[in-house]
């Protein structure tokens, strides 16, 4: 373990028996290097709610570091439920690690968002491979197996004279 922040002191706290008081100690200050910068997308708004229960902070801005407002691997892994629960997205920790502040955060929801609706079937013929079918809605596997019940009531037309 090594320490993110060091804070100076002039003199160490110590007890009557000579050791480090550490009740007397100051609190370390958890302040982000970058100037605070409010949401303007919901999207934004949600991610910076959701850290702000996680982490127990007031105020969160869309350009602050999640480690630095004091996330740690583990609430890391604790964010990343509640973001795939509210978005309805599924995300990595690797994504998540990737994308440290809330906008970025954001933008890596959009993308997925945006990914789902684009995964509209498109017509598969015989040698094409099938779409991950894992990722597909009921609504989408529905259409998928309409169009190979069509495809194989056409060749099988085309077969028989």
């Amino acid at each position: 373990m090594v320490p993110t922040r060091y804070h100076i002191l002039e003199s160490i706290p110590l007890t009557p028996n000579g050791k480090v008081d550490r009740r007397a100690l100051p609190v370390p200050t958890l302040g982000t290097t970058t100037e605070y910068v409010a949401p303007t997308t919901p999207t934004q708004v949600k991610i910076v709610e959701l850290w702000q229960a996680l982490l127990e902070v007031e105020q969160v801005g869309i350009n602050d570091n999640f480690f630095e407002v004091g996330g740690t691997s583990l609430t890391a892994m604790q964010l990343l439920s509640p973001l795939q629960q509210t978005f309805s997205t599924e995300l990595t920790i690797a994504q998540l690690f990737n994308a440290l502040t809330p906008a970025l955060q954001a933008q890596l929801v959009s993308a997925a968002d945006e990914s789902q609706q684009q995964s509209v079937i498109q017509p598969v013929s015989r040698n094409a491979a099938l779409p991950d079918i894992d990722n597909l809605s009921d609504t989408d596997v529905d259409d998928l197996l309409a169009q190979l019940l069509t495809e194989n009531t056409q060749s099988q037309q085309e077969v028989t004279p």
